[in-house]
């Protein structure tokens, strides 16, 4: 991706775009923040970063608590939830 956006950034300029040129950066920084800027929104939320680790991606939870209320969790769960209800033809199943 690196080397695309500086050949497209390269003939921009060439063709003097300039606005196009600042609409790209635009882009590429709303897709694709800075670690930093991720790491500032974490400690606005009192998430505590204690190091980063690049390429890769990890979570750590305090609590099991904390684990199973995650927004991305409850997403994944409840998304299958729906899957399975949808491949019962709508009946409910519960385990006991």
């Amino acid at each position: 991706m690196i080397e695309f956006y500086s050949v497209m950034e390269s003939v921009l300029r060439d063709a003097q775009l300039l606005n196009e040129l600042k609409q790209m950066h635009e882009h590429i920084h709303e897709k694709h923040k800075p670690v930093q800027e991720w790491i500032d929104e974490m400690e606005k939320q009192y998430l505590n970063v204690t190091g980063v680790v690049h390429d890769a991606f990890e979570y750590q939870f305090v609590s099991a608590d904390a684990f199973f209320y995650h927004f991305l969790l409850d997403w994944l769960f409840s998304t299958a939830k729906r899957r399975s209800y949808l491949k019962t033809g709508g009946k409910r199943y519960s385990a006991v």
